[in-house]
């Protein structure tokens, strides 16, 4: 299955991406920008490019498609008419699946078979995740857990290069914190089974300043059900070099009898957790504290 090992990914393929992140900001405009997020694959290369990636790893790998997180809070009908319209305009369609013709509206495809994905959170919060939500006749996004936390805590990064056009062009992205991919990378784990999610987890927790022990005291501050339900998939499949987390990191990247690797791997993990049940641990005691002292 394509993506499924680090030789699947080329620096080409991650320019081309990079030049539909550049060509979409153009399309959809400032305007419509302001309301979505880049949340898939591409953030990690956007986030630390390869300026000071962790030695043991080099730059990041890439991706194959995008994924844009679209605000919920900005279910207007003509604004995503006007969405869907600019992608047509700009020789983008919805997908088809290819053993019935079926549309695939939460994914559009350039005439050349560039791939965009478009995600949404659930409205309302408690509403079933995997489904879609229409936002015109022909354009959808799926929903899912956490894309609300993408939208908050973006951050906003200059972009440069060639656009699907050859055009040299800056525009400033917004994409999900490194602390919300982490959750997104968590969560996505729960729900396939991907080797490159447990790599995408390791490359940021390496490279994000302040290591794993920033990112698991961050997100313990965090009241959010996507949180809680990463917490649980990441204690799942990371609590020995012989779980899976560990052994997909080694799988994606071709090493799969490098235990150095998969140690360093459940190390990284082990430091967000432990940060996390310690800052979580502090809050609940100072919480009882303080209750007491106001009786």
């Amino acid at each position: 299955m394509s993506g499924q090992l680090a030789t699947d990914y080329s620096p080409e393929s991650l320019e081309r991406i990079r030049a539909m992140c550049l060509s979409m900001a153009q399309i959809l405009g400032d305007e419509n920008m302001q309301y979505v997020a880049i949340v898939g694959g591409l953030v990690p290369s956007i986030i630390f490019g390869d300026s000071a990636p962790h030695a043991s790893l080099g730059a990041h790998i890439g991706t194959l498609d995008l994924d844009l997180g679209l605000d919920v809070a900005v279910l207007d009908e003509e604004r995503y008419e006007d969405i869907a319209e600019r992608l047509r305009d700009n020789g983008f369609a919805p997908d088809t699946k290819e053993e019935t013709g079926a549309l695939v509206r939460h994914r559009w495809c350039s005439d050349d078979g560039q791939k965009i994905d478009f995600v949404i959170a659930p409205s309302p919060p408690e509403a079933e995740t995997g489904t879609l939500q229409n936002l015109t006749h022909d354009l959808a996004a799926i929903k899912m857990l956490g894309m609300d936390l993408a939208l908050k805590y973006r951050l906003e990064v200059p972009l440069s290069g060639p656009d699907l056009r050859g055009r040299n062009v800056t525009r400033t992205i917004s994409v999900c914190s490194a602390e919300i991919f982490v959750v997104l990378k968590a969560l996505a784990m729960a729900n396939r089974d991907k080797a490159k999610d447990a790599y995408d987890l390791y490359f940021v927790l390496l490279n994000k300043p302040g290591g794993p022990e920033s990112v698991g005291s961050w997100l313990s501050r965090v009241t959010h059900a996507a949180v809680d339900k990463a917490i649980e998939s990441l204690r799942r499949d990371f609590g020995t070099i012989d779980d899976r987390g560990p052994k997909d990191v080694c799988r994606f990247l071709d090493e799969s009898l490098d235990e150095d690797r998969a140690a360093n791997v459940l190390a990284q993990i082990t430091a967000l957790l432990e940060a996390f049940d310690s800052e979580r641990r502090a809050s609940k005691g100072a919480s009882r504290a303080s209750s007491r002292g106001s009786r």
